[in-house]
């Protein structure tokens, strides 16, 4: 498996957006020889560790702390991830991404991926 499996969804967030749910499945491998999943049979997640950034064009991205949920960052219910996005009310209107680095049942953690495409929008008065 790559290092990151980068997510296609686009998530607009807009100015007062609070704690808006995204959430993410992990499947499991159907079996013990099997490699039909992206986690090992018989795991589950336990915890994730998530880190936001802002994208800047021509320089490195921007670690940012606005972007998740500070009271509700996360939750993980059978290996469905739910992550909850604030507006970046600091960083403002701009491109985003999300790495993820779960940990499992067993202690082991897996490869972390990449969800790209978050726009936070600051629409104007027509």
């Amino acid at each position: 498996m790559s290092d990151d499996i980068r997510g296609t969804e686009r998530i607009k967030l807009r100015p007062g957006a609070i704690a808006a749910p995204y959430t993410i499945t992990v499947t499991v491998c159907t079996s013990a020889t099997a490699n039909d999943g992206w986690i090992p049979y018989g795991t589950n997640v336990d915890s994730v560790v998530i880190t936001s950034y802002k994208k800047v064009s021509g320089a490195a991205n921007t670690l940012v702390t606005d972007l998740i949920n500070s009271t509700h960052t996360y939750s993980i219910t059978s290996n469905v991830i739910t992550i909850y996005l604030d507006y970046p009310g600091t960083s403002g209107p701009g491109s985003y991404e999300l790495k993820i680095l779960p940990t499992l049942d067993n202690s082991k953690t897996v490869d972390s991926f990449l969800i790209q495409g978050i726009v936070a929008e600051n629409l104007q008065a027509a």
